[in-house]
C-alpha cells in the first residue's frame, strides 16, 4: 500500500460553487484511505471527483 495524496479546490461564480478533488485513493472513509490505499501519483493513478453547489434565496433578506 502506498500514502493518500489528495488536492482539491473550489471555484466560486455567481451562485454556484464547483469542488475539483484529485486523489490517488478509492475510498472515502478514513479505514479505506489510510489502509487500503494502492495508487501511485507518479504512475498516473489519479482519481477525480467534483462537487456543485448552489444557494437558493427563496425571501430576499431586509436590506436588498
Amino acid at each position: 500500500y502506498t500514502n493518500s495524496l489528495s488536492i482539491g479546490f473550489d471555484i466560486e461564480t455567481g451562485g454556484h460553487v464547483f469542488q475539483l478533488h484529485f486523489t490517488n485513493s478509492t475510498s472515502m472513509v478514513p479505514k479505506g484511505y489510510i489502509t487500503e490505499t494502492t495508487g501511485d501519483w507518479t504512475k498516473g493513478d489519479i482519481h477525480f471527483g467534483f462537487n456543485v453547489s448552489r444557494v437558493f434565496t427563496i425571501v430576499k433578506p431586509k436590506g436588498f
